[in-house]
């Protein structure tokens, strides 16, 4: 008495859901390996007591700067987080059964759970501008294609989008953090809110232009098409990515040399 007994189906989802977990493994030891020493750790907050902290005033370009990095992450997080709650639904219009299209939908995040950590440690050895706009110009012509997808490439245009779309996760937080080095983690907190902010304004927005409302003269343009149109959000957002400055590349910039050194 007063024990929960799961019913047998539910059990295996449960195993197999911890299961799953496991894949996550391999992510937390190449995380843990590069965690820097505690000494090390230390040490780097000890100089950047001692050093003097610059502040520098907020200009016009540095706002204008900002607004452009806004707008990327608005239509990133639409093409990625907005767009993954209409995936289910685009298949199960077309007749698939919810354990299909479930799997296809598992299949994008999971897929855009392990890509951020290969583009993050691309994007430490090339621009971090261009590293977004690659992946956001390879993710958005298979959310293109994904509507009419039949068959086995339909989970794999769902795998390969998800990864895609969603790699750029992590490099948005760390150039937001360059945006504001006195305020790390204020800028990463702003990031993620507004990463999933987007995302939730997307819904709305992916909703209307799909369905319309119900009484209103705009009767939608149906869910295949809408899918197409944030494919071009997308890339949109990847064009813009590479108009952000060459300071938030986070490749090292060599020392301006004097006139009169180049002179000699």
């Amino acid at each position: 008495e007063g024990v929960v007994r799961l019913q047998p189906s539910v059990a295996e989802n449960l195993l197999a859901l911890m299961a799953l977990s496991l894949a996550a493994l391999p992510a937390v030891v190449l995380m843990a390996s590069r965690i820097p020493s505690r000494h090390a750790t230390l040490a780097a907050r000890q100089r950047q007591r001692v050093a003097p902290k610059s502040r520098q005033a907020f200009t016009a370009a540095m706002l204008g700067t900002f607004v452009l990095f806004l707008i990327v992450l608005l239509l990133r997080s639409i093409s990625h987080i907005g767009i993954v709650n209409f995936v289910p639904i685009l298949f199960e219009r077309r007749g698939w059964s919810v354990d299909q299209y479930g799997f296809v939908t598992s299949l994008y995040w999971i897929a855009s759970a392990f890509s951020g950590v290969l583009l993050g440690t691309l994007a430490d050895r090339y621009d971090r501008r261009r590293m977004i706009a690659l992946s956001l110009w390879l993710g958005a012509p298979l959310l293109f294609l994904m509507p009419s997808a039949e068959g086995l490439l339909a989970p794999l245009l769902a795998l390969l989008a998800g990864a895609l779309l969603g790699a750029s996760f992590p490099l948005t937080v760390v150039i937001a953090q360059s945006l504001l080095p006195n305020a790390k983690g204020f800028a990463a907190g702003l990031t993620l809110g507004l990463i999933f902010g987007a995302g939730a304004i997307g819904n709305a927005l992916i909703g209307f232009l799909a369905d319309g409302i119900q009484g209103s003269a705009f009767s939608g343009i149906g869910i295949q098409a809408t899918f197409q149109v944030v494919a071009f959000g997308a890339l949109l957002a990847g064009l813009l990515a590479l108009a952000l400055p060459q300071r938030l590349s986070g490749r090292a910039q060599a020392p301006a040399v004097p006139a009169a050194q180049a002179a000699d």
